[in-house]
């Protein structure tokens, strides 16, 4: 890279996507080797999580071995035992079915050494049968909400299927007590307020708490309670967040990595309510998306098929994916980089294109 676009700030924006996320991490790997390094990052949902993990890391090397160690460890494993084995969006049509399931899946799946098997079985019951309530009530909530979309945040005031206890472990076991303040690039990460109906940025503080917020799914996830407010997955609002990033990093350029799928255009009409609640989500996500890429001076969307929300033993692939679409682009990458700092106008240190 010339020393001309050295000197100008590099601000990565990274989109939620679920398990999609680790595309992040494999274009960041690609970014890296091109010698092109964030001068900021700024993360909702999977982005926020695997932004977290390259701002305090910050080489590829470093990230990959962090969360290869972790998903070896027993917290890992004994969560993707209780909760991977469910397919919450295309859960049977009945409990014992979806038990039945859920038992030949353990019975068959790799065991934790000293696990408590029938704790597990237990818990699994337990999401069934959350799963079914889920079912019902949403069915009651679901006309108000096609009313118009902030009724859409009625239908949130739920419990999760996964329990609080069970995913703060995760993220604890992810991050232990590092803080934002431990990041060598700078970082922020998006969650929704759902009282106000306004983005949550955290700055500082605890990172296991923001990646919790950040990813908190509704219905799939718990919500985060802080300082009175309930916070969720921040991609409800902005899941591709360049105008926070902008609005906190205004010098320099701007890189967006979208990893996130549009809505489906062959919805089937007889899809359960799931399937009908994400695909209306979808639709208010990548509505304002499409503003949120004017903001973003490059922008890349490696995503060519759908990939499941916990298709985490995807990783390997998906990292290789996610470096290879941006390799194959890096002549085009560097020369537009180039072209705009060039063409740059430098105002009180903004860079306008």
């Amino acid at each position: 890279m010339k020393s001309r676009v050295k000197n100008v700030p590099i601000h990565f924006v990274l989109s939620g996507g679920a398990a999609k996320g680790f595309y992040h991490i494999g274009m960041l790997k690609a970014f890296e080797q091109l010698d092109i390094k964030p001068a900021s990052i700024t993360g909702t949902s999977a982005g926020a999580l695997f932004g977290s993990l390259w701002a305090l890391y910050g080489t590829y090397d470093h990230v990959k071995e962090k969360i290869d160690s972790f998903m070896e460890s027993d917290i890992y494993k004994e969560f993707s035992e209780q909760y991977f084995t469910l397919d919450i969006l295309n859960g049977p049509a009945d409990t014992g079915d979806n038990l039945n399931r859920l038992d030949k899946n353990f019975s068959s799946s790799h065991r934790l050494k000293n696990s408590n098997s029938a704790n597990i079985l237990s818990k699994r019951e337990k999401i069934s049968r959350k799963f079914d309530k889920f079912k019902n009530s949403l069915s009651l909530k679901l006309g108000n909400t096609l009313k118009g979309t902030k009724a859409i945040f009625n239908l949130f005031e739920e419990d999760a299927l996964v329990e609080f206890e069970d995913i703060t472990n995760v993220f604890k076991g992810i991050y232990g007590n590092a803080t934002f303040s431990d990041c060598r690039i700078p970082f922020v990460a998006i969650s929704t307020n759902l009282k106000s109906k306004s983005v949550f940025i955290f700055q500082e503080g605890d990172i296991a708490t923001a990646i919790q917020a950040s990813t908190a799914v509704p219905f799939v996830l718990p919500a985060v309670k802080k300082d009175g407010m309930i916070l969720y997955d921040g991609g409800i609002i902005s899941n591709l967040p360049s105008n926070e990033s902008k609005e906190l990093f205004p010098s320099g350029l701007r890189v967006g990595l979208e990893v996130s799928s549009p809505a489906d255009d062959n919805f089937d009409e007889n899809a359960n309510l799931f399937k009908i609640f994400q695909q209306i989500i979808n639709t208010a996500i990548y509505a304002k998306q499409t503003v949120d890429r004017k903001n973003c001076d490059l922008f890349f969307n490696p995503t060519k098929e759908e990939i499941p929300m916990f298709a985490f033993h995807l990783k390997d692939s998906l990292i290789q994916q996610g470096y290879q679409y941006i390799i194959e682009q890096k002549e085009s990458i560097t020369s537009r980089l180039e072209s705009l700092v060039k063409n740059a106008t430098p105002r009180l240190g903004i860079f306008r294109f």
